[in-house]
């Protein structure tokens, strides 16, 4: 089970930013709640901002530089 301290919640061996998550989730609600359909490419914006949020600042750090390297022909 997660321990929390003060905004963040300890998960295995990382920090989450709870109030940060809260933020997104909530920010999403208000777009969405009071409409039908919800195109796919909202809810990929979305589960993307939730996991770059959980990724821990070195995980984020080495996904920018592997973004920024060559493509391997």
């Amino acid at each position: 089970m997660p321990e929390r301290h003060g905004g963040l919640v300890c998960c295995p061996s990382r920090m989450v930013r709870v109030d940060e998550l809260l933020g997104i989730i909530d920010g999403a609600l208000e777009r969405f709640g009071g409409r039908d359909l919800i195109a796919a490419s909202e809810v990929v914006d979305l589960l993307l901002d939730l996991r770059l949020c959980v990724l821990a600042d070195g995980e984020l750090g080495e996904l920018l530089e592997r973004a920024q390297e060559p493509a391997a022909t």
